[in-house]
């Protein structure tokens, strides 16, 4: 059991290489996935999708209360439905893990 395990506050970061010509329409089925039924799920904090500027990568940043409810919605029906639509998409997912999440900093005014 690593010292992480059942972690509180842990964030979702997933890049993926997407087809030329492909990115903004893979954001925009990540966004409303969010947007939709995402943000529903148990332990949802907050989501955002990171268009690269050379329109050939994505990077999905998502914060869960809990690693459980994490891990549960990669594993729920929706998930797996998504990350099959991501796959159709012919976008490569290149890294996909869970980090506890540390300090958050910010600029002072």
């Amino acid at each position: 059991m690593s010292d992480h395990e059942g972690a509180a506050r842990v964030a979702v970061i997933s890049r993926y290489d997407v087809p030329t010509l492909k990115q903004r329409d893979l954001s925009a089925i990540l966004e409303r996935a969010l947007r939709d039924w995402i943000c529903k799920r148990p332990g949802f904090e907050s989501g955002t999708v990171h268009s690269s500027l050379d329109e050939h990568r994505l990077v999905v940043y998502s914060v869960w209360a809990h690693q459980d409810e994490a891990m549960n919605f990669l594993q729920c029906e929706e998930g797996r439905a998504l990350s099959s639509s991501i796959a159709s998409s012919g976008a490569i997912v290149r890294h996909s893990h869970i980090y506890s999440i540390g300090e958050t900093v910010t600029a002072r005014a």
